[in-house]
């Protein structure tokens, strides 16, 4: 389970990672600033909607009160309180010591001493324990976790959630990776695959749906892994054996433990037994390579870049068919199954992109206001879809923030790159993004694939709307350069155009 770890941020750097250590030992997964942005308000959104989804808060209180965003009146950490509070989840709250002594840098004075009392006033109804050092802090946050949320770890061997019950399409997908994951007996060393494609287009429902119809060949664990790829700083290896570890062992004491160490001991419990382990939103290569498992178990993994292991031989998802968008659209809003609205289904289909995220939200949204007709929502989206595609019930619902997090893992010279091709109406190969970035043709041809592999930009090997392919040279072989075509999809067009200067978009178009 999700645990949420709440403080202010340089007085109590070493006090959270002895806390994020503490609960990786007890099998559970800790949530902290560290996994949000770069900037206060980013930190304050992005930790508001993230305890959603958390068992429990961890809260760490020294003699700051904490940063104010702009505009608001309390700071984030007391926000996180009370947004915790609000939810009903348990808060086991700890405060320093009043004796232990502190860095005077660290030492609120003035109103944000006297908003700080008044905050911890609130918190005192809670407060656990006071503490010393990170490791007592530790101490007190293992014993007090791993007693009253014990008996959730039992389940913590199986925990793949079952697929959404209105899942539409991907036959041909499961197919392939449920026969790819149920290779005979024979098959020597472990299974490994994996699904990339960009945010939003449905990675980790369909390595729900294959983990389930799989389930009774890997009868041990169907475990879940959550790799945060799409975060500023992703867990480690280490971390995220250390999370298998606990699974099995949640009593393991990892604390001394070395990274070799670490990776012995998960070889050591993962030999011999039939494990499936989901390692979801994978970062790059270099973070799952040291967990391949050994033989008789199996890796699935999903990432929006396009990731190369040993044995692994990735999906590329794409978006759904026509065909499968209009049944999503059916299955979660009946109205729309409608003959009279049946060009308007159609058009929404191809407004969202046929994105499995924008059209749920899409098909949601339509569901829960009955007076709000597909035509008016047609015009919302022609005039700013990002924005309207959503969800007020959902912080996972929002297509915007999705893309946004891949464009955020861009260096600053490939965000300015990739916000340039927002001028190509549709596709384009690489002279014209070379003419566009002012590059040779090599430097262009290096960036955009990179961009594939970053699900950021499709590829094809040819222009399918002229359904030509590449032509052979004079010696029958194919060019250096193959005749292919680069794409955006319109909702990654949208975004980039979004965020282009319009210096930007007039040198573009020079």
């Amino acid at each position: 389970m999700k645990i949420f770890i709440s403080s202010t941020y340089e007085d109590l750097k070493e006090y959270r990672r002895a806390v994020r250590d503490a609960i990786l030992r007890l099998g559970h997964q800790p949530i902290g600033m560290e996994d949000f942005g770069s900037r206060p308000e980013e930190w304050n959104k992005a930790a508001l909607d993230a305890l959603n989804d958390c068992a429990a808060l961890v809260g760490i209180y020294a003699h700051r009160y904490g940063t104010i965003p702009q505009g608001d009146t309390l700071s984030i950490t007391e926000q996180e309180f009370d947004k915790a509070r609000a939810l009903g989840i348990p808060c086991f709250c700890y405060r320093v010591d009043p004796d232990y002594p502190w860095q005077k840098k660290f030492v609120d004075r003035g109103r944000a001493e006297k908003n700080l009392q008044r905050f911890l006033n609130k918190v005192d109804a809670l407060l656990r324990s006071t503490f010393t050092t990170p490791d007592d802090l530790a101490k007190k946050v293992s014993a007090d976790l791993g007693r009253e949320l014990k008996p959730k770890l039992l389940t913590t061997l199986h925990s793949i959630p079952p697929p959404l019950p209105d899942f539409i399409g991907r036959a041909h997908e499961i197919e392939q990776l449920v026969t790819a994951l149920t290779k005979p007996a024979s098959h020597v060393g472990a299974i490994i695959t994996g699904v990339a494609g960009m945010g939003g287009i449905g990675k980790t429902q369909l390595a729900y749906v294959v983990a389930h119809k799989i389930a009774a060949h890997y009868p041990d664990a169907h475990i879940l892994v959550d790799c945060r790829g799409t975060s500023k700083s992703p867990p480690s290896p280490s971390e995220l054996m250390r999370q298998v570890i606990q699974t099995f062992e949640p009593t393991a004491d990892l604390r001394q433990a070395t990274d070799a160490e670490i990776a012995a001991l998960y070889c050591s419990l993962l030999n011999g037994k039939r494990a499936l382990i989901l390692l979801d939103n994978v970062a790059d290569a270099a973070q799952v390579k040291p967990l391949l498992p050994p033989p008789g178990c199996a890796l699935l993994i999903t990432s929006r870049r396009y990731v190369t292991l040993p044995g692994l031989q990735p999906l590329r998802l794409d978006v759904l068919s026509p065909a499968e968008a209009l049944a999503l659209l059916q299955e979660i809003c009946p109205r729309l199954a409608h003959a009279s609205v049946a060009q308007a289904r159609d058009e929404i289909a191809r407004l969202c992109g046929y994105l499995p995220l924008a059209l749920r939200i899409a098909a949601s949204t339509l569901a829960a206001h009955p007076d709000l007709t597909p035509a008016r929502y047609i015009e919302r989206l022609r005039a700013q879809r990002l924005k309207v595609l959503k969800s007020p019930d959902d912080p996972e619902g929002n297509v915007e923030a999705t893309l946004e997090s891949s464009y955020q893992l861009l260096s600053a010279d490939w965000q300015t790159r990739w916000r340039a091709l927002a001028v190509f109406p549709a596709s384009f190969d690489v002279s014209a993004a070379a003419s566009v970035w002012n590059v040779d043709a090599d430097t262009a041809f290096d960036t955009l694939s990179e961009l594939v592999r970053l699900s950021l930009l499709d590829y094809r090997p040819f222009d399918s709307a002229q359904g030509k392919p590449p032509t052979a040279d004079k010696n029958g072989g194919l060019p250096s350069v193959v005749g292919g075509r680069y794409y955006l999809h319109d909702l990654l067009r949208d975004l980039a155009d979004a965020r282009l200067s319009d210096t930007e978009r007039d040198t573009a178009h020079l």
